[in-house]
């Protein structure tokens, strides 16, 4: 097969210049793959960070009530199961981030009356109060 003097010329000039492009595209998608994901990295990292310092935070809040109540159920004895309920429910009702919480007494220790008392409070949805399970 004879090629004109056009085939040759047209092979000539524009394999090397589809090559030398070819070769720019590949660096620059490179250098820019890396470029965006540095980018992505730092940007998620912030956000994490972020984030776990807010959920901290709340977690932080939740631990402090509870170790209060502790603290206070060391010191005080409630005279009435109704007291220990009361104080639960003032618990979940005082922080929003809390779903629900639970005291557990030993077997016969808090009320001679009831050997097993153990009082739960949940944060039904949509609702501001605290109800007893």
């Amino acid at each position: 097969m004879k090629l004109s003097i056009r085939g040759k010329l047209f092979i000539g000039i524009c394999t090397p210049i589809a090559i030398i492009y070819i070769l720019v595209l590949a660096v620059e998608y490179r250098l820019r793959k890396v470029e965006a994901t540095s980018s992505m990295e730092t940007y998620l990292r912030g956000m994490t960070e972020s984030e776990a310092s807010e959920i901290d935070i709340k977690l932080s809040s939740m631990a402090q009530t509870c170790n209060t109540a502790v603290e206070i159920l060391k010191h005080y004895r409630p005279a009435k199961p109704e007291d220990t309920i009361d104080f639960l429910q003032k618990c979940i009702i005082s922080n929003k981030d809390i779903y629900g919480m639970i005291i557990a007494y030993e077997p016969g220790a808090a009320f001679k009356d009831k050997k097993f008392f153990s009082p739960y409070f949940y944060r039904p949805k949509n609702s501001g109060g605290a109800q007893v399970r």
